[in-house]
């Protein structure tokens, strides 16, 4: 059986192939740029909810230092290495809380 370029069969068989190949790419580049969007705003909503635990732990004591009222609700904050960390500074006497 011999392919001829002029065979409608062949033409169409390669206009469709052509075709699933870009609707591959555009959708597997869609895709991609979904989970990365996904994935950033994720990170920033998680940020977000630990900034607001620790923002509302913390507080100025009597002799302007800052002490930490209670424990973050995640506890890899408290595990030496786990990547989760968090420092808090006071510009005018240099103070850290960490």
């Amino acid at each position: 059986m011999t392919f001829r370029l002029r065979s409608l069969r062949v033409r169409l068989l390669l206009i469709s192939a052509g075709i699933v190949v870009i609707a591959l790419l555009v959708t597997g580049a869609g895709l991609t740029k979904m989970f990365e969007r996904h994935s950033e705003r994720r990170v920033a909503e998680e940020l977000n909810i630990y900034l607001d635990q620790l923002s509302g732990a913390v507080r100025w004591g009597p002799d302007q230092r800052l002490s930490l009222t209670r424990d973050l609700a995640d506890p890899r904050f408290k595990k030496v290495f786990s990547g989760l960390y968090w420092q808090i500074g006071n510009d005018q006497n240099g103070a850290l809380l960490r």
